[in-house]
C-alpha cells in the first residue's frame, strides 16, 4: 500500500490517502483483460545513426531490463527457426550479428527475426515477438 499527500508552501501536509498498488507479472492479465507485457522495438537498423542500432534492453526513463530482470535470457531466431543470438546481462546487445553457431560474428541479412525474452524472475512468463532487421 502506498500513501500520497499534498505539502503546501508552509510545509504543512494534508491528510494521507491510501493508494492500493497491484504489480502484475509479465504474462498476467489486467482486470480489463489486457496482457501485462514489455514493449520491445519492432525494428533494428545497425547503421551507426544511433537510432535503433541495437535491440535495446535499456531505454532511459522507460525500462532497464538488466536491472529489473538480472537473470533474463534473450534468444533471437531467424525465419527458419535457427538460433542466431543468445543473450543475457553479460552479453552485448543484439546489433545484427550472430553470436552462436557457425555464423559467429557474421552480419545477419535483412529480414524478420523472432525473439523470446525470458525474465527468469518470480512468476513472470516469457514474452515473444518479432522485429525487422534492416541493413
Amino acid at each position: 500500500m502506498f500513501y500520497i499527500a499534498n505539502v503546501d508552501t508552509d510545509n504543512c501536509e494534508s491528510g494521507r490517502l491510501a493508494v492500493p498498488i497491484v504489480i502484475h507479472n509479465t504474462g498476467e492479465r489486467f482486470s480489463n483483460g489486457e496482457l501485462c507485457t514489455l514493449e520491445f522495438q519492432d525494428g533494428v537498423s545497425p547503421n551507426g545513426d544511433i537510432q535503433n542500432d541495437s535491440f535495446a534492453l535499456f531505454i532511459e526513463e522507460v525500462y532497464n531490463i538488466p536491472i529489473a530482470f538480472p537473470d533474463f535470457d534473450l534468444k533471437i531466431y531467424n525465419r527458419y527457426g535457427s538460433l542466431v543470438f543468445d543473450g543475457n546481462r553479460n552479453t552485448e546487445e543484439f546489433r545484427g550479428e550472430s553470436n552462436v553457431s557457425i555464423r559467429l560474428g557474421d552480419d545477419l541479412p535483412s529480414g524478420t527475426y523472432f525473439y523470446i525474452f525470458n525474465p527468469n524472475f518470480d512468476n513472470n512468463l516469457p514474452i515473444q515477438g518479432s522485429f525487422y532487421l534492416s541493413r
